[in-house]
């Protein structure tokens, strides 16, 4: 009380502008509330909208995770999409490159066909060949070295003429065996070839061409040679020639003879003149027929495998060989030192054998020195050329 005493001593106001006073005090305390009230109310609101506010952020985040999220997993996906699309078109690729390999093969197929058509033939040809080898003959060809060497010598010869010394066979032995296979066939020999070695050699083949011609009247009867000697022959050759209708076979090598001015000479003297085999009109190759020096092969594969059996029949000394290697291989194991061994069972005797089908049986069957051939590793079409007389032309 004493205070308010002071006070108002202090500061005289009379009770109606305290009254007053206190009133607009009031009213202004009632502004300021109202105010505070509508601040508060703003800052509720603002809370709110930062709230809101907030929240969407929260929700934008949330969206960029799930973008974040779904960029990746599509990431992912189209990384897939595209190793699927690669391996599609990998099959793809392979797919055309299988259906143009396909289509080549396709146009291939006329190749392929005659291809084994004529293996098919062939084949045929070689059972058919076989069956002949090991059928015995009903007819008779067959040769006659009237000369073992050669003036051309020949690598690889079958032969061995190359390797072989100067030899003639006894022209009164031939007489013999000539009457002999008279005896044993008659009109069933057919073919008669003279050969060599070098058949022109021969200082005496114009008494054994009378001669052949005289035995065998039927037969066909041609000198298989290499034609270098035919232009140095007398005339009185080519006179027996004519009249005792024999032909003259040369092989066409490929060598510097005029071989055109030889078969022109035939002609002028009516001579028949036909080269042997296609050599004509082919270029001449080289077969190399192996040996094996062990004897070691089958001797049936061999003989039914060798073009050379039951097809080169040679007459010499009386004996029938069923091919040529078995009676001139004595030339090579002399050369060579070697020892590859023919036997009596490897040919037949003329003079001890009872009847035609007698030889015709046994020129059918293998002999023991098949062991030391081997046809089925022949080496065809060789380059022609003249022999180094070496032991690995023959083995």
């Amino acid at each position: 009380m004493d205070k308010i005493e002071s006070w108002k001593k202090k500061f005289p106001v009379s009770k109606e502008e305290f009254e007053k006073e206190r009133a607009e005090d009031r009213n202004i305390q009632e502004n300021y509330l109202e105010k505070l009230g509508e601040l508060s109310k703003k800052t509720d609101r603002a809370i709110s909208e930062v709230q809101q506010i907030e929240n969407h952020i929260k929700q934008i985040e949330d969206c960029q995770k799930q973008i974040d999220k779904d960029t990746v997993n599509c990431g992912d996906k189209i990384s897939g999409l595209k190793n699927e699309m690669q391996a599609i078109l990998d099959a793809e690729h392979t797919m055309a490159q299988m259906l143009s390999d396909q289509f080549e093969d396709l146009k291939r197929l006329p190749a392929i066909e005659k291809h084994c058509i004529d293996v098919i033939h062939n084949r045929a040809d070689r059972l058919e060949e076989a069956i002949c080898r090991l059928t015995p003959n009903s007819l008779l060809s067959f040769e006659i070295s009237l000369a073992e060497h050669c003036n051309l010598n020949c690598k690889g010869c079958d032969h061995f003429s190359p390797i072989a010394e100067k030899e003639f066979p006894d022209t009164d032995q031939l007489c013999h065996d000539f009457e002999r296979m008279n005896e044993l066939f008659g009109a069933r020999i057919y073919q008669i070839h003279l050969v060599g070695g070098e058949p022109l050699l021969n200082p005496d083949i114009q008494r054994i061409l009378i001669m052949t011609r005289s035995a065998f009247p039927k037969a066909v009867i041609d000198i298989t040679t290499n034609g270098t000697l035919l232009l140095k022959q007398p005339q009185e050759f080519w006179d027996i020639c004519r009249d005792y209708h024999i032909v003259i076979r040369p092989t066409k090598y490929p060598i510097a003879f005029d071989y055109d001015a030889a078969q022109k000479l035939a002609e002028i003297n009516s001579v028949t003149y036909h080269y042997f085999g296609n050599t004509g009109t082919v270029t001449k190759k080289f077969a190399k027929f192996p040996l094996d020096k062990s004897g070691e092969q089958d001797p049936k594969r061999s003989f039914i495998s060798c073009y050379r059996a039951n097809k080169c029949i040679q007459l010499i000394n009386g004996r029938l060989y069923t091919c040529t290697v078995a009676p001139n291989i004595r030339h090579f194991n002399k050369a060579f030192q070697a020892t590859l061994e023919e036997s009596e069972y490897d040919y037949i005797d003329i003079y001890k054998a009872k009847s035609a089908q007698e030889i015709f049986d046994f020129l059918a069957r293998p002999i023991p020195f098949c062991r030391y051939c081997m046809p089925r590793r022949t080496i065809w079409d060789q380059p022609w050329k003249v022999s180094d007389r070496t032991e690995e032309e023959w083995v």
